[in-house]
């Protein structure tokens, strides 16, 4: 399976896409909400994940408003 490479560009614009979907909540409320761990969630919004994992991306999509073929 090739690998997929993210952009810098691509990271930030996930970063501000899963804060928008947050809202409100804290970030362990987001977290419980979406099935991940409250680290998982602050080391993408930090940007020290460049290569988010497929099953965070699954897990995340639902909630930020795309499917998991997006």
């Amino acid at each position: 399976m090739a690998k997929t490479v993210y952009t810098h560009e691509g990271i930030q614009k996930l970063a501000e896409i899963i804060r928008a979907a947050r809202g409100n909540l804290s970030g362990r409320a987001f977290a419980k909400k979406v099935s991940l761990s409250p680290t998982s969630i602050d080391r993408i919004l930090n940007g020290e994940v460049m290569e988010p994992e497929l099953k965070t991306l699954e897990k995340l999509a639902p909630y930020l408003g795309y499917t998991r073929d997006e």
